[in-house]
């Protein structure tokens, strides 16, 4: 079954979009046992021009909206799972689908968002999201995140219900 996972961390640190939005461009190292690529990028609503310029566009929202305390960003992960027939190559596109259009339903939601698809030597694919928190539409920062991660399921059940959606984990 694929589903949400929820990193819940605190993210309240001034390097936490900038730890968070690296690692998930980055990937991790060549000596990392968990050796992990990063196959794409996207971003909504965000300058993609390079790492500093996506952490910049994050700050700015919080910033001008009088935000910038509290939790820094959400991070969590689509974890595509199906059976032995859907191999890598298979995965990476629905991840690629997904990536697309999870981060244009939430950017419609008025949340700016960066998505980046993971592969593991072992063939795991995983889309990470990073979301700022402060809604560009209405200024408010995301409060009530149970409601904001079963919209997110509810979206996915019904566009994606082939990749049987389990729910969200935390």
């Amino acid at each position: 079954m694929s589903s949400i996972i929820v990193i819940n961390k605190p993210y309240r640190d001034d390097k936490a979009i900038s730890n968070v939005i690296n690692y998930m461009i980055e990937g991790t190292s060549d000596n990392d046992k968990n050796f992990i690529t990063n196959e794409d990028c996207v971003c909504y609503g965000i300058n993609p021009l390079s790492l500093q310029t996506v952490v910049n566009s994050f700050e700015l929202d919080q910033r001008i909206n009088g935000k910038d305390f509290g939790i820094k960003i959400h991070h969590f992960i689509l974890s595509i799972y199906k059976p032995n027939y859907f191999n890598t190559v298979r995965k990476k596109n629905w991840a690629s689908l997904l990536s697309e259009d999870v981060g244009y339903y939430l950017k419609s939601k008025g949340y700016r968002n960066v998505s980046c698809i993971h592969v593991t030597h072992e063939g795991y694919v995983h889309i990470h999201f990073a979301v700022n928190p402060v809604n560009v539409n209405t200024g408010n920062k995301l409060k009530n995140t149970k409601s904001f991660y079963n919209d997110l399921l509810h979206f996915l059940r019904i566009n994606y219900d082939i990749l049987k959606w389990e729910g969200v984990l935390y």
